[in-house]
């Protein structure tokens, strides 16, 4: 055979696999809530290594629940992480996915006891700006509409009105999303802000300090109990007509195998008729 004909017949045998390849490739696109992009991450390891050919892509950085629903109903995102149930009038397919406690978290922060939710409070309206040992307290705030401040205005009404005042300052920082929280609340000494316990528990190298509230140290087991009143609940969103690999990745999700891998980082599932706390 000639140079020329080998160099041939390998460029065809070369298109034909590649042509192969990409009609057998599929990426399932994801967006949505930063907080929840590190779980499905160490999840679609073991999706992709089951399923040869399926790519799991997590944009980034994080869209959030609205944005991730926008973009979905845009045709750029097939499963959106969302912080909240579909309102009546958004399309779609949602699934109560898996919670975890939402706590408070410090850098360097010294609380030997804690917060009861007088202290929240007073820390949220500026009554309270040290911590035990009298280094001032640096508050991470959030967005008005984000999930985290919307369950701690639930608490109490006298959280929600010190919530209210703290929006209305302009010298706190505020984070634009999860994962920027995090980041936050670790390059500020004596931070105080909220994120989830499940996120704290995905990264090895955290150094933030989870600080308990009304006597209980943030858990699985106490928001179970009814002990702890902070929980974050999250919702699996698909098209309302999900082709079947998209399917098979939100069923894989949804599988005891899923579940008994997340619990390892303090995600348990739930059901809509199943209160988080008592």
């Amino acid at each position: 055979m000639s140079l020329f004909s080998f160099l041939r017949n390998s460029l065809v045998g070369l298109i034909v696999s590649l042509l192969v390849f990409n009609a057998q490739a599929e990426t399932i696109t994801v967006a949505g809530v930063g907080s929840l992009s590190p779980l499905v991450g160490v999840l679609a390891k073991t999706f992709e290594k089951q399923n040869p050919g399926v790519s799991i892509q997590l944009m980034h950085p994080p869209l959030g629940s609205n944005g991730g629903l926008r973009a979905m109903h845009a045709g750029k995102v097939d499963v959106v992480l969302s912080g909240r149930p579909l309102k009546p009038n958004e399309p779609g397919l949602a699934k109560p996915w898996v919670m975890t406690p939402l706590v408070f978290a410090s850098q360097g922060g010294k609380s030997v006891k804690g917060f009861d939710l007088a202290a929240v409070a007073d820390v949220y309206s500026a009554r309270r700006t040290q911590w035990d040992d009298g280094k001032p307290i640096r508050l991470i705030m959030r967005g008005a509409q984000e999930t985290e401040l919307i369950t701690l205005r639930a608490l109490s009404k006298e959280i929600d009105a010190a919530i209210g005042l703290a929006l209305k300052r302009d010298d706190l920082l505020v984070a634009e999303n999860d994962l920027d929280a995090v980041a936050m609340l670790r390059q500020i000494n004596g931070s105080l802000g909220t994120t989830t316990l499940g996120l704290l528990r995905l990264d090895e190298t955290n150094t933030l300090k989870a600080i308990a509230l009304n006597g209980h140290l943030p858990s699985l087991r106490a928001v179970q109990k009814g002990d702890y009143p902070m929980v974050r609940k999250y919702y699996l969103v698909s098209r309302q007509s999900p082709t079947p690999v998209h399917s098979r990745f939100i069923s894989f999700l949804t599988s005891p195998a899923a579940f008994k891998l997340a619990a390892k980082y303090e995600y348990a599932p739930f059901a809509l008729d199943e209160p988080a706390t008592k």
